[in-house]
């Protein structure tokens, strides 16, 4: 059996780290991929599953007990998709129930909000990209990841204080992979912070929501290299509006 279809699925975070698997998935193993929220697929199951297709489900839980994300997957078993989980407890009802169960038992914690588990999972995801893909490139920097982020949050942290104190609304864009940890920073900043946060493809907050940039207005700008040039203009445009401009790129972009 070999599936012409990945679809993605979880909750809140999980789902948003799904989006990014999947945006991933698709560009690293050439197989058509996608992020669904679990509830859409019990509740609208012809809407996600193509009749003549033939998916791979791939559902994401910290605890593997979340409610909607255990009947996406009944509802897939159903059909007969095969399914595979990404969770940190390996004897969840979620990793009992599907056919494969990826699991990062370190990304376990006991916070209401997702920090180290959203990226343990989202770690998972594209080892199960990387492997699907036979991308060894790949799999030898996922590896790295644990020192580079060390490096990194050691610089960032001194740059990040400060920034967007003064903020009554913070703006998250984030375009093809980046689209999901744009959401996922949104969520972060509502849930923690309780704050006005919005999340939104780059160019598509050009299109009527950038009314609302001002001067209490932070955007924090996931940046790539497919957009650079047209990013660089929508900086422009927030900054004309008053806003805080934040870019985030690769330091070889």
């Amino acid at each position: 059996w070999t599936p012409d279809e990945a679809i993605f699925t979880g909750c809140g975070s999980s789902y948003y780290l799904s989006m990014t698997a999947a945006s991933a998935f698709q560009q690293i193993t050439g197989l058509r991929a996608r992020a669904v929220p679990a509830s859409e697929i019990f509740q609208f199951p012809e809407s996600v599953f193509a009749r003549t297709a033939s998916p791979l489900l791939v559902a994401a839980s910290r605890s593997g007990t979340t409610t909607e994300t255990l009947r996406a997957v009944n509802a897939a078993t159903r059909r007969r998709v095969p399914t595979v989980c990404l969770t940190c407890v390996a004897r969840s009802p979620l990793a009992r129930s599907t056919d494969l169960a990826l699991c990062s038992p370190a990304g376990g914690e006991r916070s209401v909000v997702m920090t180290k588990s959203f990226s343990s999972m989202l770690v998972l995801g594209l080892l199960l990209a990387a492997r699907r893909g036979d991308d060894a490139e790949l799999h030898r920097e996922l590896r790295r990841l644990p020192a580079l982020g060390r490096r990194v949050l050691k610089i960032a942290l001194p740059l990040a204080r400060g920034i967007g104190t003064t903020a009554s609304r913070f703006v998250f864009l984030g375009a093809g992979p980046a689209h999901g940890i744009a959401w996922e920073a949104m969520l972060k900043m509502t849930e923690m912070a309780q704050r006005t946060a919005m999340a939104y493809h780059p160019l598509e907050f050009r299109h009527g929501p950038i009314a609302v940039a001002d001067r209490r207005t932070t955007a924090v700008l996931f940046g790539t290299d497919a957009g650079a040039d047209m990013e660089a203009d929508l900086v422009g445009d927030l900054s004309g509006h008053g806003a805080t401009v934040l870019l985030l790129r690769d330091a070889a972009s």
